[in-house]
């Protein structure tokens, strides 16, 4: 089974990738909280580039998500050619201003941590890789 797909990043392309990622896992027998809480993950960082990641050169932004499973972990890598953004500098979530409706949003980076056991972050010569890591049964 192909475990390697690249996409347009673009909200209206988050149902391919997600059902991509699904189709992997359902391939895998994965038990579904697991495949649930990867599923979150993997919309929320190709939503977060689909809604705010830009080139360089006004090209269009390109997703590859590939998923590996072996000795019991789940290794996520979703690679863009995106201008480099360090998630670790990106603030954390004011749930107080989200509840009163101050601020709106901010939780993105803070799920897909809580989500996975493991995220690496990190600008290669091709762009920027993020690599989730999650336990499996």
């Amino acid at each position: 089974m192909k475990e390697t797909n690249e996409f347009k990043a673009a909200v209206s392309e988050i149902p391919n990738i997600t059902a991509f990622a699904e189709r992997i896992m359902i391939h895998w027998h994965l038990d579904r909280s697991t495949a649930y809480d990867v599923l979150l993950a993997i919309d929320e960082a190709c939503t977060n580039l689909s809604t705010h990641a830009k080139t360089v050169s006004g090209e269009p932004v390109m997703i590859t998500l590939k998923m590996r499973k072996c000795f019991g972990f789940l290794c996520i890598r979703i690679m863009d050619n995106s201008i480099y953004y360090d998630i670790e500098k990106a603030p954390q979530p004011d749930i107080q201003k989200n509840l009163s409706g101050e601020k709106e949003g901010g939780f993105g980076i803070f799920l897909i941590k809580t989500l996975m056991d493991r995220v690496k972050y990190k600008r290669t010569n091709h762009g920027n890789l993020l690599t989730m890591i999650r336990r499996v049964r």
